[in-house]
């Protein structure tokens, strides 16, 4: 569930992000960085990631029934956490990050 939740919400972003440069550049390394970056440290990943713990503890999600409740709850938290247009600046400056410079995948944000 994680996984699929946490890339959506990186997906949104960048397609935001790309949406108000008009979205004519191509996506950089530094972008998919600054996205994947803000949302690692961001209180929404941490929310998502308690709320996931919280439903699985609770709720025998393997039993067979009604076997849609985990994508009810996947969109549920997608919808509840998704990256914001309006929130655009929460990837702090932008500037340089559709720059041509080509940057390598080695870094990652710390908790």
């Amino acid at each position: 569930m994680a996984y699929v939740i946490d890339l959506t919400i990186v997906m949104q972003s960048i397609f935001w992000h790309m949406q108000a440069r008009g979205g004519t550049d191509p996506v950089s390394i530094r972008l998919i960085k600054l996205a994947y970056n803000s949302y690692w440290i961001s209180t929404d990943r941490s929310q998502v990631h308690t709320e996931i713990r919280t439903y699985v503890n609770g709720n025998n999600v393997f039993v067979t029934g009604r076997k849609d409740r985990v994508l009810e709850k996947v969109v549920e938290l997608i919808n509840g956490h998704r990256f914001k247009p309006q929130g655009i600046d929460r990837l702090g400056t932008l500037s340089g990050w559709a720059d041509g410079k080509t940057e390598g995948w080695d870094v990652r944000a710390t908790d």
